[in-house]
């Protein structure tokens, strides 16, 4: 179910000034100045196709773009690999993330991994495991911009308004994803799911199409 009354934006990163733009969003949406943003989560894709390599390259360009500007001291990378792989993969999402932002001049100390996840929605519920074992919640969400209405959609139903968190889409080559499909199967499946940790996580174990089930 849907908590609080959050206006959420998404910000195509075109001013330079990110900083302060990232801040008075958020000024915007939680009506108090936000000091610190605790870490930044970019969201996985697989790594089979040369496109969403590409596209996931650019959300890690993203991130460690917002990192380098000081917005925030952490980044969380999510991503096993997708569930239409059959094959468990020799690298994860998370982990390929990871390597790349090292190469573009992120701390590997800084540096968190959610490597769990096969989609949109579990990349969300594990992340918000790892954000409430760090008391993480002020964040900036980073995918391709395509991709952004439904990462959205998904945490206006899996966060209570005690988080505060901006949308950021980075640059991205169209890899033909009917976005409004998988938002319309979120909430049939979804359903009257409360949004505490344990019904999120028996949602992966019973409710989600994919088995979850270790």
């Amino acid at each position: 179910m849907i908590c609080g009354e959050k206006v959420l934006k998404v910000v195509l990163l075109v001013d330079k000034d990110m900083k302060s733009t990232i801040r008075r969003i958020l000024r915007e949406q939680t009506h108090q100045e936000i000091d610190t943003i605790d870490a930044i989560l970019v969201f996985g894709g697989t790594l089979k196709k040369i496109i969403t390599i590409k596209n996931a390259k650019y959300r890690v360009e993203k991130a460690v773009e917002l990192y380098n500007q000081g917005l925030a001291p952490n980044i969380l990378m999510s991503g096993y690999k997708s569930m239409s792989d059959n094959k468990p993969p020799k690298e994860t999402e998370a982990q390929f993330m990871k390597n790349y932002a090292i190469e573009l001049g992120a701390d590997e100390n800084d540096i968190f991994l959610e490597d769990q996840a096969q989609d949109t929605i579990a990349n969300i519920i594990y992340s918000k495991l790892i954000m409430d074992e760090y008391g993480w919640k002020n964040m900036i969400f980073v995918s391709s911009d395509f991709h952004m209405k439904r990462i959205k959609l998904i945490s206006e139903y899996i966060f209570d308004d005690t988080y505060n968190i901006d949308y950021v889409g980075s640059k991205s080559i169209d890899e033909n994803v009917d976005e409004d499909k998988k938002s319309e199967d979120f909430l049939k499946w979804f359903g009257d799911t409360e949004n505490d940790n344990e019904s999120l996580l028996n949602f992966l174990d019973e409710r989600h199409p994919f088995d979850y089930k270790k």
